[in-house]
Parts: structure tokens; sequence; C-alpha cells
């Protein structure tokens, strides 16, 4: 870019990224109203860890690096969007976001996006869902911090270990002075109820918990239009993997379970809100909700409450906001997938490691072939189901670090696989490759995650375009022959 754009220039390039897509113009004129434009220069901060997220940003063209206090790093590319996290909480920034070149930026004022002098609660409502399916979709990606992990680090404010349920192991024997210990963690359980609520009862019961706290009596009336009582036997299942999420659960009284399809399994108790990523996300759930004992349910219809003749966007918006904060919360108190673990776990189609970048370990000097097999795993992973490469780990499981490729600091290291990427692999899939350093062992290791591309990606080799897929733990080359059919069986159907 080589000039400052303006306002309807703004909007017309982000106009083009799915969370502010599809407005008419009357709507994208609003927009535009709260967009402004933003240069960085090579090493200028942008934001700092505890800064208040007052804009989200969308990357027109340079290199930005997000820093976090436990030194893993994400690179950000052009036409990637900064910052969703921090407007859904609310909160502080996490990170300090660097310009590792000269940059410009698209700043969207998120104060403003919620003034409704400015822009519609409409159309703020359905950026908000955007942006929380953005984070859901994140949030489905990776898994709750290692058990292992936990036990490793102690007990700590948030932590606390129990030898045993109900066995005082010094006694040999049962001790109810045990099991009381575990139940001084569940207070506060509603009273069994004996009858079906009215929506009147329902929305006082609602009224207590933050999702629905502080509404007006007007305000009230509107959500109870939308509630339903909803009662499940024991072993009753109240929903399967796969289904609509068409509502949201609040538990009076019982104990549900919701398993997932890995064997994960989450108790459910009174008081807690259930199903509310699946109203996020709105495609489906993930997870199979079954009552251990008789149980009884508030139902909050999530249909009804996007529908403006019952429930006011206003409430509406209130509401996904505080839903989006849960969430968001949750992403904050779990990391991805444990680097760790993957790399215990070894090779498969769906994980592959190399020991360096662009350094022949053997013959002791960079060599093209490294880069180019980095490539080659790469596009692989956007040809078949998507995966995860792990760089500066042996194929035995051995963390190397990245030392031998002989960067000359982590900025150049990540400007390197930027450039390959782009002058190899093409800005069309940058969107679905996301990389980042990580120590393990006190040693850096590069992780990319890369998933599944829309179109068939190729690799040029001497002049020839080939075409790289996983099959089990290798990456095979095509021949010409099969590259037809698997197009039309990967990409056309």
């Amino acid at each position: 870019m080589s000039k400052i754009l303006s306002k309807s220039e703004m909007i017309e390039v982000i106009a083009h990224h799915e969370v502010f897509a599809g407005f008419n113009q009357a709507e994208k004129e609003q927009l535009a109203s709260i967009l402004s434009f933003r240069s960085a220069q090579r090493n200028e901060t942008i934001f700092e860890i505890g800064d208040k997220p007052d804009h989200i940003f969308f990357l027109l063209e340079g290199l930005l690096i997000l820093n976090f206090p436990d030194r893993t790093k994400l690179n950000l590319l052009p036409n990637e969007l900064i910052g969703e996290i921090g407007i859904l909480n609310d909160d502080f920034r996490l990170g300090k976001l660097v310009a590792l070149e000269d940059s410009q930026m698209i700043a969207i004022c998120t104060r403003n996006l919620f003034d409704s002098r400015q822009v519609s609660p409409k159309i703020t409502l359905e950026i908000i869902r955007r942006l929380s399916k953005r984070v859901t979709n994140y949030l489905r990606s990776i898994q709750q911090t290692s058990t292992k992990e936990i036990i490793e680090s102690g007990e700590n404010e948030h932590i606390e270990f129990k030898s045993t349920l109900r066995w005082n192991l010094k006694a040999n024997k049962k001790d109810p002075k045990i099991t009381h210990a575990q139940q001084r963690n569940f207070k506060n359980r509603t009273e069994i109820m004996s009858k079906i609520l009215s929506k009147s009862e329902m929305i006082e019961v609602i009224a207590h918990h933050e999702v629905f706290a502080g509404f007006n009596q007007a305000e009230k009336e509107q959500l109870a239009s939308i509630l339903s009582f909803r009662s499940a036997q024991r072993n009753e299942t109240i929903f399967e993997i796969g289904d609509k999420p068409d509502h949201i659960f609040f538990l009076l009284e019982g104990l549900l379970i919701l398993n997932f399809p890995d064997r994960t399994k989450l108790n459910l108790l009174p008081n807690e809100l259930i199903g509310e990523i699946g109203i996020l996300n709105d495609d489906f759930r993930l997870g199979k909700l079954v009552a251990l004992e008789d149980s009884q349910m508030i139902a909050i219809c999530t249909r009804n409450l996007f529908d403006s003749r019952q429930v006011s966007p206003k409430i509406t918006l209130e509401i996904i906001r505080r839903l989006s904060k849960r969430v968001t919360n949750y992403l904050r108190s779990i990391q991805q997938t444990s680097t760790k673990e993957i790399i215990e776990s070894g090779e498969n189609e769906h994980i592959e490691f190399k020991s360096t970048l662009r350094w022949n370990l053997k013959a002791n000097k960079k060599d093209p072939k490294i880069t180019h097999a980095i490539l080659k795993t790469i596009a692989a992973f956007l040809n078949t189901d998507g995966g995860t490469l792990i760089v500066g780990v042996s194929d035995h499981g051995e963390v190397l670090g990245l030392d031998q490729d002989n960067f000359e600091n982590e900025d150049k290291l990540l400007l390197f696989l930027t450039n390959i990427i782009n002058d190899r692999i093409g800005t069309l899939y940058l969107e679905n490759i996301h990389y980042q350093l990580e120590h393990i062992d006190n040693k850096d290791i590069l992780r990319v995650d890369i998933t599944p591309a829309n179109t068939p990606c190729f690799i040029s080799v001497e002049k020839f375009d080939h075409l790289y897929i996983r099959t089990g733990p290798s990456t095979t080359d095509l021949r010409l022959s099969e590259v037809f059919d698997y197009i039309k069986r990967r990409f056309d159907d």
C-alpha cells in the first residue's frame, strides 16, 4: 500500500473477510464509520500485555508477531484478523504485538462497535456471533491442559490433589471425613424441584446465573418466553453427537455426563450451563449428553433467542457477549494440545517430525532438499486432512531444538518460513497454515498446524507441478494418472 486508505476503501477490503462479509451497503457504511488506518514501522510495538483491547486489527501488508509470556510466538500474515479474543472478553491483552516488517493495518474500534448510535445492534450481534464462531472453532481444535502436566506442576491456588475419595490410607478403612473433604467443593446445589416450574419461576432461577443476571423486568419477560422445562430420566440421552444445537440447558437438579468421541467425559452438576459452544458456533453437537440421575433442566431455545420478534437484539447481543466471555475464559485456561504429548505419541498420518528447517545434519550445511521436504509435508497436509508438523524433533521423538539451523535469531527463522511458504506454496493457503515457536525441554521447536485446503496445492519441482498427499505416516507424490481422480474425489464432491 502506497497510500492511506479511505474509510470506503477499507470497508471494501475487510468485506472479503468471513467476519465482515455479506453486509449490505447501508450496513457497510455503518461499519466504515468505526474503521481507521494504522501503520507500524519495523520493530514497533502495536500493543503490550495488559493493554485494554480497544481495537481489532486486520493486517493489510507486512508481518506481525504476537509474543506471549510463556515464550510462545505466533506469526501473523496479511489478511489475518488480530485481537478478537480481547474484544469478546473485554479485559486485557494477553500478548505483545510487534511489527517484524513495516506493516499496514485496518483498525476496527471495539468501543464504537458496541455504540448503537454508530452501529446497529443487529450488525454488532452478527459480528460477535462470527467472532465467537472463530474462537469456538479454535477451541474445538485444542484440548484441556494435559492432566499429566497439571500433576507435574503441583498444587496451587487453582489445583488440589486428594489421595482417595473415601478411604483413609493411614487407618486403612472407609472414613466419612475423607468424603466430606470432597463434598465441600459442591456447595450451593439447587434444592430438589418437586414440580414443573412456570416460565416466571424459571426466569427467576436463571437470573442468578452470570449469563442471565442484571436484566430488568421487561427484559426478563422477553427471556421467559423462550424458556421451557425439561426432565430426563436416569440413562436418558438428552442430545447426540451431530445433533443441531437448538437449546442451551441450565441444570436444576440431578447429574449429567457429556461424553466426547475421544472418550473424554465431563460431569455436569446443578447450576451449570450446558451447550453454549453449540449456540455460538451454530453447527452441531460435539458430545453426547446423558442423565446419570433423574434430572431436571431449564431449556433456553436458541432459535427464539435470535428471533427479534421475541427477544430484543440488544438483549441477545448482551447474552452472546457473556457466553463468548465464558468460552474465551475457558480458552485462556487451556493450552493447545500439548506439543510434548504429541511428540511422545509419535508420528502418524496427522503428525510429522523434522529435525531441521534447512540444515543437512549429515553434510553439516544448508540444503534446499531439507526445506523442500518441509514444504512437501505442509502441502500434503493441505491436500489431505490437515495435520501438525514439528520441526526440531527427530523421527524417533528426540527434541533436538532449532539451534542447528543457524538462524541469527527467532525472528529471522520465522521470516524464512513465511517467505518460503509465500514463494513456494502461495498466499492462497496462508489462512490454513499457523505456526509458532514453543519451548520444550529447554529447547526451542517450531510447531506448524495445517488445516485442510479447499483447493489442491501443488509444489513446483524443476518446472513440473507435483501433488503431495498423506498416506498413513508418509508423504506421497501422486502419479500423474492418479491426480485427476484424487482432485475430483477430494475437492469436487
